[in-house]
């Protein structure tokens, strides 16, 4: 990752810098860029295993559907591989990103950002079979600039969104955003509240997501070199403002659009998210939301990207390499056992999240 202003941002502006919340990642992600490799040991092995698992719900997920990665869309499929369903169809040179379903699994927000031209993100919903799809208004604190990303539901309808405005600095260190916020969205309402942010080209705060009863909301936050001090970490913060407090260390670098498990003990997120893929070691990690037991789990050469529970909390989706080098869909079980691919194609599958 280079910068600390989001590629969502970026897309719009030059589609340079790849960061964990936007521009085919949050997010998503920092999975926008593409892999070298042609071949991994994941992708060897993966014909020795059955494809897809036997659980609820549905999965909703990111497909690059051409090899230059100017176009992406929402896709769904089946735990167990099958009733693969395109979603959402963008314009030309945009990617639709980050899917994230509602509590009743009847909508899905995400992302849409452009991969070519000064145009920012935006968020978007759309019912479950694709219908219905429109833009989510949202109100940026300063301008020029307004892109928003990385949406996240509450249990009762409200979003989560990252919002980046103001001017853009450029320098050394890539692009910097000057303003940086979580902001809670009521669309019933017709309000909105920023809990999080960060002023003055300080930094990037992102990838929200609820705790399951909606009283808090994880975060990840990575400072802009501008403030002479790099970092990548989690923090949780009230879903009604107020003080932030520290999750994960800087040194294992914690993002990629965490996410808490269905029963709000555990929260699984990526480390050394501040990593392109491919360039480094980086696990699927699991931790209490006060910051106690942190664990690692082993998944396919220790390169993976953005994770989600299933809805009975057995199981964790994942992207990591797959057929042909590329990222697939995965499931594996929350021990880190029983690991199995749900999509397998050539094409970039990533962001998954695991609706009812």
């Amino acid at each position: 990752m280079t910068a600390i202003t989001r590629t969502s941002l970026l897309a719009g502006l030059a589609c340079t810098a790849a960061l964990a919340s936007g521009c085919g990642s949050n997010s998503s992600s920092s999975d926008s860029a593409k892999v070298t490799k042609t071949t991994t040991t994941a992708a060897k092995k993966v014909g020795a295993v059955s494809v897809g698992v036997k659980a609820p719900g549905l999965i909703a997920f990111r497909r690059y559907t051409d090899s230059s990665q100017a176009q992406g869309a929402v896709f769904t499929i089946e735990p167990d591989g099958t009733g693969e369903r395109q979603v959402t169809h963008p314009p030309t040179n945009y990617v639709d990103d980050q899917p994230a379903f509602s509590a009743d699994g009847s909508k899905i927000a995400f992302e849409r950002c452009p991969t070519a031209g000064p145009k920012p993100c935006r968020v978007w919903t759309v019912n479950r079979d694709g219908s219905g799809a429109r833009a989510v208004s949202a109100r940026c604190a300063t301008g020029p600039v307004c892109d928003s990303s990385g949406p996240a539901w509450s249990q009762d309808g409200r979003l989560a969104v990252n919002l980046a405005s103001g001017l853009v600095k450029s320098g050394d260190w890539g692009d910097q955003i000057e303003r940086s916020e979580i902001t809670v969205l009521d669309l019933e309402r017709k309000t909105q509240l920023a809990i999080a942010h960060l002023d003055h080209w300080q930094g990037d705060v992102g990838s929200p997501a609820w705790s399951p009863d909606g009283k808090r909301i994880v975060y990840q936050r990575q400072w802009s070199p501008i403030s002479h001090k790099n970092g990548l970490a989690l923090f949780i913060v009230p879903a009604k403002g107020g003080a932030a407090k520290r999750l994960t260390a800087e040194d294992i670098a914690g993002g990629d659009h965490a996410v808490w498990s269905p029963d709000g003990k555990w929260i699984a997120f990526r480390t050394h998210a501040d990593q392109e893929p491919g360039e480094g070691p980086t696990e699927l990690s699991l931790i209490h939301p006060d910051g106690s037991g942190l664990r690692h789990l082993r998944t396919p050469e220790d390169d993976v990207l953005s994770a989600g529970f299933s809805p009975d909390g057995e199981w964790i989706t994942f992207a990591a390499p797959g057929v042909g080098g590329t990222y697939d869909v995965w499931a594996m079980r929350v021990d880190g056992s029983d690991m199995h691919p749900i999509t397998r194609t050539t094409t970039w599958d990533s962001a998954p999240d695991w609706g009812p």
